[in-house]
């Protein structure tokens, strides 16, 4: 199985940045970055839920991200990061 290569946009990471700032469970914001990557980076096709185009959402609490696969790259990028 086959990589995809990880990609946060600069919006993204300010975005995550803020919240595990804010965050009175710095530990669980840690552990969802850490599990939302895992599934990026193995099979984003069928990660989440399907969005506009190429973009999909996922859920892992207390995080909700939306990213964009880019298949022919291989890449799949990070666009926004919010609390749910």
């Amino acid at each position: 199985m086959t990589s995809w290569l990880l990609k946060w946009k600069p919006k993204a990471v300010r975005e995550l940045t803020a919240l595990w700032n804010q965050s009175s469970e710095k530990a669980a914001v840690t552990k969802a970055v850490h599990q939302l990557e895992q599934a990026l980076s193995r099979n984003p096709m069928t990660f989440g839920e399907s969005r506009v185009g190429l973009q999909r959402m996922a859920f892992e609490k207390p995080l909700c991200i939306n990213f964009e696969v880019i298949p022919d790259d291989h890449k799949v990028i990070v666009i926004s990061v919010r609390e749910w």
